[in-house]
């Protein structure tokens, strides 16, 4: 199971100077786009074999990009994945907006990355299970599409994306899938992703981890208070690399592969049993003690 770190570009390239951005990778396309030279460098001018999903932004734009910024996005990391345009929790309006684009997105993209280097990510959208299900039963026989993606608001509507990531498996057994972001409940995200449905879970992807390490928080399943907000870390040019980042970074893989071996200063399980109290507990829970 592998884990996508959803970072900064600096912050990224930090992590392949010490030999831990990894080899799986979502990457948003209007960022992708704001730093050309950057992305270039670390993905489109690779030598290794990357995994590497383009992601339609819609989650950070409130809507998906337009096929002229995928292009212009694609030119310079090339992807091996691009994400279907979906739209918020709305299964008609996915469907249609989806339907579009695979018609008019393949030949530009086949033309750009190669016929066979690529394939495209399904997103199906929808405020509870039949509803997503209905949406992800459209184009579920198209050979254009090679991936599933499993929204995250799915485990806030639905409760868990258990039952959609079984389901969406069920409709095409042969597509590989991704689960979309960490949700407000990382217990179900965990368990999602254990799930083997025949190997064809390849990852998740989340910037959770890599943003709580700038507020010196360790990756934990359950948080007391709930996740810290997101705010403006992304674009707030204070936001720096730090050492816990690559800690986090170790431990979230190592939640998601149990049996690699996982040792670090910052990781919690690394940790004294006070040092493990003090972050787990309340302060008037610790006094108690």
């Amino acid at each position: 199971m592998q884990f996508a770190p959803v970072a900064p570009i600096h912050i990224l390239e930090a992590f392949e100077t010490y030999k831990q951005l990894g080899d799986y990778h979502l990457l948003l396309a209007h960022d992708v786009v704001k730093h050309p030279d950057e992305y270039r460098k670390l993905f489109g001018m690779r030598t290794r074999q990357m995994t590497v999903i383009l992601d339609n932004s819609v989650v950070e734009l409130k809507e998906a990009v337009s096929l002229d910024m995928v292009l212009e996005a694609a030119a310079i990391c090339q992807p091996t994945v691009i994400v279907l345009p979906d739209v918020y929790e709305k299964q008609q309006e996915t469907i249609e907006a989806c339907d579009e684009a695979r018609k008019t997105w393949k030949y530009p993209l086949d033309k750009l990355l190669g016929v066979g280097n690529w394939t495209f990510m399904y997103v199906p959208q929808g405020t509870n299970l039949p509803n997503l299900i209905y949406c992800a039963q459209f184009f579920s026989s198209d050979e254009t599409i090679g991936w599933w993606g499993v929204p995250r608001n799915a485990a806030d509507n639905i409760g868990s994306r258990i039952q959609v990531s079984q389901l969406m498996h069920m409709l095409n057994p042969t597509r590989k899938m991704h689960l979309l972001g960490f949700s407000n409940n990382i217990m179900d995200d965990m368990l999602t992703a254990s799930q083997n449905l025949n190997g064809m879970i390849q990852g998740i992807d989340s910037a959770v981890p890599i943003r709580i390490a700038s507020l010196g928080l360790p990756v934990l399943m359950v948080y007391e208070q709930g996740l810290p907000p997101r705010g403006d870390w992304w674009d707030n040019p204070d936001t720096k690399y730090v050492a816990l980042m690559s800690e986090n970074l170790k431990r979230i893989r190592t939640l998601l592969n149990p049996y690699v071996p996982f040792s670090g200063e910052y990781g919690i399980a690394a940790m004294s049993m006070e040092k493990q109290l003090e972050t787990l507990l309340p302060k008037a829970a610790r006094a108690a003690r």
